[in-house]
């Protein structure tokens, strides 16, 4: 086995299942530290995270009412979550307090943006723009334009593969702050 999630590990399916649901009532540092116990691989980490993002947008759209904006604190207490679901349980999640911020959609139960295979796309008015990661030049003014437009209550529409959302824009202006980086949205 290695020792720090590097090289081949011979594991046990159970104990990668077993790990799967214990890892999700703990933070990522904790995630890690089961990480490098269990010697999973670097591919067996990334899933996780995958998976864990998953489960953070499918929580957040559970507990929302469709069309609300709701504000909440992750579990590992650093991270905000912005987002919205619409009635047929599509979502944005927007995850700050990491650099930089991104925006995530699930859209007919899959899920787009920054560790997923596809992006997506939001249109407001005219322009198009590619807000999920904040992270260079164009995608934090991507980002900006994003949330100002959210804020303004103008028609947004994402769309990801051959599926779209219209976000729902009532309301976001009380639960997203003005200024994205007063919510610990950092962009470049």
């Amino acid at each position: 086995m290695a020792t720090a999630c590097t090289g081949k590990t011979q594991h046990n399916p159970d104990q990668i299942a077993k790990s799967d649901s214990t890892v999700i009532r703990y933070n990522p540092a904790v995630v890690l530290r089961t990480c490098r116990s269990l010697s999973i691989e670097r591919q067996d980490m990334k899933s996780l995270s995958l998976a864990l993002i998953a489960i953070a947008l499918s929580t957040s759209a559970l507990a929302a009412q469709p069309g609300q904006w709701n504000k909440s604190v992750a579990l590992d207490g650093q991270t905000m979550h912005y987002g919205v679901t619409d009635d047929k349980g599509n979502s944005l999640d927007i995850q700050c307090g990491k650099e930089p911020a991104t925006m995530h959609i699930s859209l007919n139960q899959r899920y787009y943006g920054p560790g997923y295979p596809q992006d997506f796309s939001m249109q407001v008015g005219s322009k198009k723009l590619f807000p999920s990661d904040a992270g260079s030049n164009a995608g934090g003014d991507n980002f900006r334009a994003a949330w100002d437009a959210l804020r303004a209550g103008k028609k947004v529409i994402v769309h990801a593969g051959k599926a779209s959302m219209v976000v729902p824009v009532a309301g976001a202006a009380t639960v997203l702050p003005a200024n994205p980086s007063k919510a610990q949205c950092e962009s470049w």
